[in-house]
């Protein structure tokens, strides 16, 4: 689970951190010191800090400050994207984080992990919203094989990570300790624990790898970002998608995207788009049923191909009419859940 991008080396010195995959690099024109300086005054953002409710303890250092402006001035038009995608995210992560009882201010984990890119994959095989590695997706119940990895699913794996946080405070009892198990795994956690001889995370953070000491630095960065964005003349553009209702279908027999667009005229893209967790293009036949999502106008017409299939190879396809107007695009997988209940 790794800060998903480099933007710059600064003058000041921030670790250089990994890229996800599916995130392309950037160049960019340094600002020199001085420059910085006068446009981020630090008794400014001290104050702004001051101010934010998060779940840690907030004991500044340079390094927040570092990495606030990493996002705000050298990856600026990248911060700004991802400020989008929280018009798209955020509302389903605010829906479970309340379900679970869990603080709100964790959705912010999902910018430091993922850039809130569903199709993030990192070098680690970390993957999804969440950047969760094979073994926890299983762990917390995520279906992982060569036809589906849950992990790209939003809720599926939102839900998968918001257990694992539950589950890691119940142990820890002390968010920085979980956020720090969160990116580099209890085991290293409580080693960390038993060499400090103390659980006071101040204590322990020395012995801790170095990604991991930078970890809550960025996550402070990210929730200052998130709540201060317009003082620095950003603002997320509403993130409506061009496929206007949707409409979710409960399927049980193999069906491949091939199939869906050239039933219904949608590009293979689009599918896709709207379906990211099936990694070879095809729904497996299941007894359970896998849920496609599909632009409600071309609803009837798969409907109707799919209750061939069923007569034919034995499967029922079913429509899911729950789903309403006007919802923003998480509410698609809110309305796949209440399908599955």
């Amino acid at each position: 689970m790794k800060f998903p991008w480099t933007i710059a080396t600064l003058a000041v010195a921030i670790t250089p951190v990994a890229a996800i995959e599916a995130t392309p690099r950037t160049d960019y024109n340094l600002f020199l010191g001085a420059e910085i300086d006068a446009a981020f005054d630090e008794n400014s953002i001290r104050t702004n800090l001051d101010q934010l409710s998060l779940p840690v303890e907030i004991q500044y250092e340079r390094k927040i400050s570092d990495y606030i402006k990493t996002y705000l001035m050298y990856g600026k038009n990248e911060t700004q994207t991802l400020l989008n995608r929280t018009e798209l995210y955020f509302p389903l992560f605010e829906k479970y984080l309340e379900e679970y009882g869990l603080p709100q201010e964790l959705k912010y984990l999902s910018m430091i992990e993922s850039e809130l890119r569903s199709d993030a994959l990192s070098g680690a095989s970390a993957a999804g919203l969440w950047q969760l590695m094979p073994a926890t997706a299983t762990e917390f119940g995520l279906t992982i094989n060569e036809q589906v990895d849950e992990r790209y699913d939003p809720v599926k794996s939102t839900k998968a990570a918001l257990t694992m946080l539950s589950s890691l405070h119940q142990k820890y009892c002390d968010w920085r300790l979980v956020l720090a198990a969160y990116n580099s795994g209890a085991g290293r956690v409580n080693k960390a624990i038993r060499m400090a001889g103390s659980t006071d995370y101040e204590a322990i953070k020395q012995y801790l790898p170095i990604e991991t000491q930078n970890y809550l630095p960025k996550y402070v960065a990210a929730a200052y970002v998130g709540h201060y964005f317009e003082d620095y003349g950003l603002n997320p553009k509403d993130h409506k998608i061009d496929f206007g209702k949707l409409t979710v279908l409960t399927v049980y027999t193999k069906l491949t995207f091939s199939e869906v667009a050239e039933t219904t005229g949608l590009s293979i893209h689009a599918v896709r788009s709207l379906n990211p967790a099936y990694l070879q293009d095809v729904l497996p036949r299941t007894t359970s049923g896998n849920f496609l999502v599909v632009p409600e106008k071309v609803a009837t017409t798969l409907k109707d191909y799919l209750k061939e299939l069923g007569q034919s190879k034995g499967a029922v396809a079913k429509l899911d009419t729950k789903y309403q107007k006007g919802l923003p695009f998480w509410g698609i997988f809110a309305s796949v859940e209440t399908a599955a209940a």
